[in-house]
């Protein structure tokens, strides 16, 4: 399973955490749907 990381420098980490968030969702989406993505 590969975690992406992106982030906009922010010293608490906050964007940091949203785009690992959005990242789960998307992966958890295509695991319901049998989608897969090349990226």
């Amino acid at each position: 399973m590969t975690i992406w990381v992106e982030y906009a420098p922010r010293e608490d980490g906050f964007d940091i955490y949203n785009a690992y968030q959005y990242r789960l969702e998307i992966f958890a989406w295509d695991l319901k749907t049998g989608n897969t993505r090349g990226d």
